[in-house]
């Protein structure tokens, strides 16, 4: 089992690039083969608030789609050079 993080400057240039993980108009997300989760934009750094929930300061937002990929039983498709990411923090992982 090979965990496999994702970032591409949109979902239809994630879409594109995987087009083994898409089924008509949508993602397929898991299958014995891979297990995909699909994030979108994630909040890199978050937004301050007061006692009474006003915003401070709003949260930091890298708006390109991100993703995690599980690749099981050996499945080692073809993944565009400059997709793969290794976050030093990954702020979303599968469960163990």
């Amino acid at each position: 089992m090979t965990t496999i993080r994702l970032r591409a400057e949109s979902e239809a240039a994630l879409a594109e690039a995987l087009p083994w993980a898409r089924q008509g108009n949508g993602w397929v997300l898991a299958t014995h083969q891979w297990a995909l989760d699909v994030i979108g934009p994630m909040v890199t750094t978050p937004g301050t608030y007061d006692e009474d929930f006003v915003e401070l300061t709003p949260p930091v937002i890298d708006s390109r789609c991100h993703a995690n990929l599980i690749l099981l039983g050996g499945f080692a498709p073809e993944i565009p050079d400059g997709l793969i990411v290794t976050p030093s923090n990954p702020l979303r992982e599968f469960a163990s």
